[in-house]
């Protein structure tokens, strides 16, 4: 079982325009709920008790959700505008040790997907053979079994379904990806997309896709699609969700915060 998790939840989400009010993705609300709280109930339903948060725009009120959360750890992304998603799980390498869950903070999903990739053997990613057809859509190729491709620029004709962000890695996999996320970063890549990782991990790692077909979830970029995610997908999946645990009295700390030293900044911008 995985027992620690990193959310990356470090972008601005300006492409839900008015209808996002000026906050995050991951602090958008889904009926009561927010879909980062969502993500903690879902980890912690699952018995994941380590739990960090990559963030960057609004990130005050990313880390106050945080609070009363045990387990749980903030990150600060101080160069969100300037990077993408590969660059705030750079910042989490050395928080992470062992085998992990990686997940992007605008998708809320029905639990038995993350519990198919938590008890999967090996490295592997979860997506949906029911979709993957628009341009929008990270496509995902497979030969069957396991990954040969991701990305937006898949030809449709090799798109075999869309990829729901959410990874697992054991210990073997997760230190080759880190690797190659470190190998990246410090050759200029930091604007690059987690996925754009994968590639690369997969000419030489399996990685294992899970088809979820039939699992209500999505993701949230723009306006129609909070409207889907609050009446079509949430009503599905909210009592099985159950909210994180939490105490009194408890902060979760901010592991990093400010600039990157100087020899980050040369590196990786």
């Amino acid at each position: 079982m995985i027992h620690q998790a990193v959310i990356l939840a470090a972008g601005r989400g300006s492409r839900l325009g008015a209808e996002g009010q000026g906050r995050p993705k991951c602090l958008q609300r889904i009926g009561e709920r927010t879909i980062l709280d969502i993500q903690l109930g879902t980890l912690h339903s699952l018995g994941v008790q380590r739990i960090c948060v990559v963030a960057g725009y609004c990130r005050e009120q990313v880390f106050e959700c945080l609070a009363r959360v045990p387990g749980s750890a903030g990150i600060v992304n101080p160069v969100f505008d300037e990077t993408n998603s590969l660059y705030s799980l750079w910042l989490a390498r050395h928080w992470l040790n062992g085998p992990f869950l990686c997940m992007n903070a605008d998708v809320i999903a029905h639990p038995g997907i993350l519990q198919r990739l938590a008890t999967l053997e090996g490295t592997g990613l979860a997506y949906d053979s029911g979709s993957g057809q628009e341009e929008e859509h990270m496509k995902v190729h497979t030969d069957g079994l396991y990954l040969r491709a991701i990305s937006k620029q898949l030809p449709l004709d090799k798109s075999d379904g869309e990829n729901v962000g959410f990874l697992k890695f054991d210990a073997e996999g997760g230190r080759a990806f880190l690797k190659t996320v470190d190998e990246m970063v410090r050759s200029g890549r930091a604007r690059s997309w987690t996925p754009e990782a994968l590639n690369l991990l997969a000419r030489h790692q399996p990685v294992r896709c899970v088809d979820i077909a039939g699992h209500p979830w999505i993701e949230v970029d723009f306006p129609e699609d909070l409207e889907a995610a609050r009446h079509r997908v949430w009503p599905l999946i909210r009592a099985r969700i159950p909210a994180p645990s939490l105490q009194e009295d408890l902060h979760a700390p901010v592991l990093q915060a400010g600039a990157p030293s100087a020899l980050e900044t040369r590196e990786a911008i």
